[in-house]
């Protein structure tokens, strides 16, 4: 485990699902490191108190922890201080609403919410639902197989996941997001954007339209596969973030690129290379547009753009 998380990770997982989590997986490749940790029953912390790590059931922090080693958790709920300083495994959920450093890997297998400020010196692997809502700093790369939420500050290297990743807030992102699904309503900078669906700064309403036209066709509606799609996608655009009503800016240093990609309030210094795109309002593009087979522009300024129509299909990298 002393190894980097990047060569943790399979080389195809994003193209080949496993058959478990990505977390579950990198536990089962650590178990012979986690079996040598001493079994531990609850910790509570409430003043400062110092482990030198194991194999616990539950941490709950309202004090002070100096973690000295390689720790595994059913559950880690932070309201103090905490540092580790050891590998770190949480196989249920995580609740951070104090201040946190992980100088090491970190693989939260079940939920984790942040609200309040938690730093990662290396790389964070989240395979429950991941909620940002507090300031999360990352120095290495993100990587998840369950939907992300950020309604907080995040500042990472690379963000790379397999579902959903949705933000309302301002992202620093150095190198590029690789998502199954890109969807944002705040603002920041992003160094590129490879997604299969991609939509930038459309407020709920706009979205909704969107989905509605997509499931115009009563017929697609008699499918109950499809009404469960319908309703999820609804909910999704309803429920899990109301836009604030301050026009918040994303400006991507590189490329975006993905199947669907729909724009609005941003800054592209690079260029848009997709199959189906949307251009909304108070979008800059410094490159091109290329797309294969429609694009809309909504305002109608085309002469506005420099856009390319090619044959060949676009295909996000992996």
């Amino acid at each position: 485990m002393d190894e980097d998380t990047t060569a943790l990770v399979p080389e195809n997982w994003f193209d080949n699902p496993l058959e478990m989590t990505l977390g579950e997986y990198l536990l089962e490749k650590a178990r012979p490191i986690l079996e040598l940790l001493p079994e531990r029953d609850r910790l509570f912390i409430i003043g400062a108190g110092i482990s030198t790590g194991g194999n616990y059931k539950n941490i709950n922090i309202t004090g002070k922890l100096n973690v000295k080693d390689h720790l595994l958790a059913s559950q880690l709920n932070v309201t103090g201080k905490g540092f580790f300083n050891g590998f770190v495994f949480v196989n249920g959920n995580t609740v951070i609403a104090g201040k946190v450093s992980f100088n090491h890997q970190c693989i939260f297998i079940g939920n984790s919410t942040v609200s309040g400020k938690i730093s990662f010196e290396k790389h964070l692997i989240s395979s429950g639902i991941l909620n940002i809502k507090g300031k999360a700093m990352v120095e290495g790369n993100i990587y998840t197989d369950n939907e992300f939420r950020i309604s907080g500050h995040l500042k990472a290297n690379t963000i790379k996941s397999t579902s959903l990743i949705i933000s309302k807030s301002n992202l620093e992102i150095t190198e590029k997001i690789i998502a199954k699904e890109f969807i944002s309503f705040g603002g920041g900078s992003v160094g590129e954007i490879n997604a299969n669906q991609i939509s930038i700064g459309f407020s709920n309403t706009e979205r909704l339209k969107r989905l509605n036209r997509e499931f115009d066709d009563r017929e697609k509606l008699t499918n109950p596969s499809s009404i469960g799609k319908y309703l999820v996608n609804v909910v999704k655009g309803i429920s899990i973030f109301n836009r604030n009503k301050e026009t918040k800016i994303l400006e991507i240093q590189g490329d975006l690129i993905g199947d669907n990609v729909e724009v609005a309030n941003c800054v592209i210094n690079g260029s848009i290379k997709a199959n189906n795109v949307k251009i909304g309002h108070n979008v800059q593009i410094i490159g091109q547009i290329e797309y294969t087979q429609e694009i809309d522009v909504l305002d109608g300024e085309v002469d506005n753009y420099t856009i390319k129509q090619i044959d060949k299909h676009h295909e996000i990298e992996k």
